[in-house]
């Protein structure tokens, strides 16, 4: 099952990742569609720095967006974080 999930977990994230961009292509002003775009750049690409800027520009284009304020905190805390 390991390596079969991992496959099927690329396959998904490659089609989230398209799906965003797509979104984005339609109407760049759509808060979720950052939001999504930022998921993708974070868990299937490992780019926090990508990942980040769009987890901003979510946030700048719909502040009461909470599902993007509980991803960005959720990413920052596992890409970001230093041990104690």
């Amino acid at each position: 099952m390991g390596q079969e999930s991992g496959c099927l977990a690329e396959g998904i994230d490659s089609f989230a990742k398209a799906a965003a961009a797509h979104a984005l292509e339609l109407d760049p002003s759509l808060a979720e569609a950052h939001a999504a775009m930022a998921d993708s750049l974070a868990i299937g690409d490992w780019n926090w720095p990508e990942s980040e800027r769009e987890f901003k520009r979510s946030i700048e284009l719909d502040p009461n967006l909470s599902y993007t304020h509980l991803a960005y905190a959720c990413g920052y805390l596992n890409c970001c974080r230093t041990p104690r």
